[in-house]
């Protein structure tokens, strides 16, 4: 509740030893910085309640090099919930980044639509909160994570 009033800066990227980030209930505003996808030693990023835009940066966010760890790999919960995001959600591939994800919130948004296509087959008893389309993006429902 610091009404925080600007962009998430680029130089987040730099902080590579930190395990949590809570940005939640401020007035930030644009994109979610790709440089994110840097901290791969993050459990926990909560950028829930601001007006962050655009899409989830995915490629900057999951994608893996070869011989090292995927991007945000220690990732465990994930709030975007509240924000004004858009675009196409890509469930599927977010699963699969990052399997140790446990709690994925995404509800009160703007995407557009889901791709929901999923190729892990572990059992986890991770849920995910998303936007219910048919009452205009307010209400939630509740999926397993995988």
């Amino acid at each position: 509740h610091n009404k925080l009033n600007s962009t998430i800066p680029i130089q987040i990227g730099q902080l590579t030893l930190m395990e949590e980030l809570y940005l939640q209930n401020n007035e930030l505003t644009g994109s979610m910085p790709s440089e994110i996808g840097s901290l791969q030693n993050l459990r926990i990023l909560d950028l829930s309640n601001n007006n962050l835009t655009n899409n989830i940066p995915y490629t900057d966010w999951t994608e893996r090099e070869e011989g090292r760890r995927g991007q945000l790999s220690s990732l465990e919960s994930l709030d975007l919930s509240y924000n004004l995001l858009q675009g196409m959600l890509h469930f599927g591939l977010l699963v699969d980044s990052w399997k140790n994800l446990t709690s994925l919130r995404l509800q009160h948004n703007q995407f557009n639509d889901i791709n929901a296509h999923n190729k892990s087959n572990s059992n986890s008893n991770g849920e995910m909160t998303l936007n219910d389309k048919e009452e205009s993006n307010n209400n939630s429902e509740l999926v397993p994570l995988k």
